[in-house]
């Protein structure tokens, strides 16, 4: 499984280019070796008849001494006009001309070897120092010519050879290798750039992405997602509507089933459980259709600065007849100039679902607390009870739909904090559930300083 694309091509393209360049190292470290070999084989094979020309002619004239001293001329340090030694690699030739089973001539004077026997190319020691020789006989003078070179020189040459060229392959190759690497971020930028326009996204923005500038092997699977986001948002509105419908379906059958209760006239005992039973169907049914109604306009809603009192006190005066039928005590407690970025429908939706929540859970007779000031963060609304409280662990669960810490409640339906929360990531804020002084639950809208 590939982990990274931009690393798996990097070290693909580091391995190849390495393995590469130790390939061609190689085999033109051999090529050379044995390019060298023959060139100063052929070399060798040239001088020995030059060499046996200067022996038969001086042999003729009798002038071998002479020739003797003008090979051992450099050795001596000792010049004769302008002649001088013509290159560093000069005396690492040697020569040796054998008549008779005497030697006749030789040179450098470390050029020590035994009788040549045989002729064509050796290799031999001499005072610890390895020859490469070639060797030809002249049958009708008797004459053994031997040339020969110190290996030495073709191994330096070799290596040096060697060196040159790997030289610009060690420089050339960090310089591929960053080519390579700036190529593949270039090639990998749009793949870059559609991570961070899905991370800016906003969990309902479904809409498709532009292919129009982007590579032929990414825009197959951009517009594969597309589709997937056509098929979603298909999916969550025929959800929509199921909800808005089933709720609006509902709503009919729930007023008549109130008036044929209320006609029935039924003793108290067997009309409070049912009248009960309506109420929370009618509730659920409310909350169901504020949520169908919230999903359809995510991104819509536009908040902007907003005196939250007017608003808290015309909902809390709506909900005071409730509050009374429990004996309970409603409160609001408005700093001045505090604003808000919210929306006000939304705004009164958050605060009814967390009043008519403290309302339930408070014991009668208690009261319910809201209170709208700053802190160090931005403005704040706190609706406190004193009910029973909702345990830390359960705070994260409580907001999800149809969850209810209490199973025995049968008054709610574990939809209204969690369409708090949604209408708080509508208007960025933040649901946050605390614990209130001397027992119960405080829910907090925390906004943000712009």
């Amino acid at each position: 499984m590939i982990h990274s694309i931009r690393s798996y091509l990097l070290w693909g393209a580091f391995i190849l280019l390495s393995s590469s360049s130790i390939l061609t190292l190689i085999s033109t470290s051999w090529y050379t070796s044995h390019e060298i070999e023959e060139v100063f084989d052929a070399s060798l094979v040239q001088s020995a008849r030059i060499f046996h020309g200067l022996v038969v002619d001086h042999q003729e004239q009798n002038t071998l001494d002479e020739l003797q001293e003008s090979l051992l001329m450099d050795e001596r340090k000792e010049g004769v006009g302008n002649l001088s030694t013509g290159h560093p690699y000069e005396r690492k030739l040697a020569f040796q001309a054998w008549g008779a089973a005497r030697l006749l001539l030789s040179t450098p004077a470390d050029f020590q070897v035994s009788a040549p026997i045989t002729i064509g190319f050796q290799e031999v020691v001499s005072e610890y120092e390895a020859w490469r020789i070639y060797t030809l006989f002249d049958e009708s003078h008797q004459l053994w010519i031997r040339t020969g070179q110190k290996i030495e020189v073709r191994e330096d040459l070799a290596n040096d050879i060697s060196h040159k060229v790997m030289m610009p392959i060690l420089i050339v190759l960090p310089l591929l290798l960053l080519a390579m690497w700036l190529i593949i971020k270039r090639g990998l930028r749009p793949l870059l750039e559609i991570r961070k326009a899905l991370d800016r996204r906003d969990s309902d923005d479904l809409e498709a992405i532009n292919v129009a500038n982007l590579p032929v092997e990414l825009a197959g699977m951009v517009e594969a997602m597309n589709h997937l986001f056509s098929r979603v948002v298909a999916t969550l509105a025929r959800e929509r509507r199921f909800t808005d419908d089933a709720a609006h379906e509902l709503r009919t059958p729930l007023a008549a089933l109130r008036v044929y209760l209320d006609l029935a006239k039924l003793p108290t005992a067997q009309y409070t459980p049912i009248a009960e039973a309506i109420m929370r169907m009618e509730r659920v049914v409310s909350q169901l259709l504020q949520l169908a109604r919230l999903e359809p306009h995510k991104g819509v809603f536009k908040p902007a600065l907003i005196d939250p009192e007017p608003i808290l006190e015309d909902l809390i005066a709506e909900l005071v007849i409730a509050a009374d039928a429990k004996q309970i005590e409603l409160a609001l407690n408005c700093t001045p100039q505090v604003l808000l970025h919210s929306e006000p429908t939304l705004l009164a939706i958050s605060v009814r679902n967390l009043v008519e929540n403290a309302i339930r859970y408070t014991h009668s007779g208690d009261l319910v607390e809201v209170h709208v000031y700053e802190n160090e963060e931005g403005a704040v609304i706190d609706v406190c009870d004193h009910g029973p409280g909702i345990p830390a662990a359960a705070r994260e669960k409580v907001v999800q739909r149809f969850y209810r810490e209490n199973k025995a409640d049968s008054g709610g339906a574990g939809l209204g904090l969690s369409i708090v929360n949604q209408i708080a990531s509508l208007q960025s804020c933040q649901l946050l559930l605390l614990d209130t002084c001397n027992g119960g639950l405080t829910a907090r809208l925390q906004w943000k300083n712009r």
